[in-house]
């Protein structure tokens, strides 16, 4: 795909193979030890060494790594392990769809996922959650409770994989 100049999204970091459910559907953990899931880092290594890679954080709990919260809204996950399995440390962040059944109960995903580190925010399901979720997340950022320098950091990461693509 980067040698065609196409962008392109690696799934579900830090990995879902390990899932015996969807998190489409429900909450789902996944308890391996951090050597264990640290050891499927290597395709991320491998195909994410190109500024035209987004990454994909999973909606999925792995407690060995993101402790109580899915990895999305995890700040270990951003901080720790994404430098970790990617050589470009600011490669692009994207989540997971944000309406999907392992964040129902979960406050604020949206919030506490750009916090932590998220880039890109995804509604699958429906273009109202989309809008609903832009006017939360403008109301919260005029608030103070979503940070403006990550919002601006977000903003210098996507403009920069725009750049790379001529756009």
């Amino acid at each position: 795909l980067a040698s065609q100049h196409v962008a392109y999204t690696l799934k579900h970091f830090p990995g879902l193979g390990r899932a015996v459910a969807s998190t489409d559907v429900g909450p789902v953990t996944i308890d391996e030890p951090a050597s264990v899931l640290r050891a499927d880092y290597r395709a991320y290594q491998t195909c994410g060494a190109n500024p035209l890679a987004l990454v994909m954080v999973s909606s999925a709990i792995y407690p060995a790594l993101s402790g109580p919260l899915p990895a999305v809204m995890s700040s270990a996950i951003y901080q720790r392990e994404l430098p970790l399995a990617t050589t470009d440390a600011s490669a692009l962040t994207i989540s997971d769809d944000l309406q999907a059944g392992a964040l129902t109960n979960q406050i604020a995903p949206a919030r506490h996922a750009i916090n932590a580190g998220l880039d890109l925010t995804m509604y699958a399901q429906t273009p109202e959650a989309s809008s609903a979720a832009y006017a939360t997340l403008l109301q919260e950022a005029r608030a103070g409770t979503l940070s403006v320098t990550r919002i601006k950091n977000a903003d210098r990461a996507i403009t920069a994989l725009k750049h790379s693509l001529g756009l």
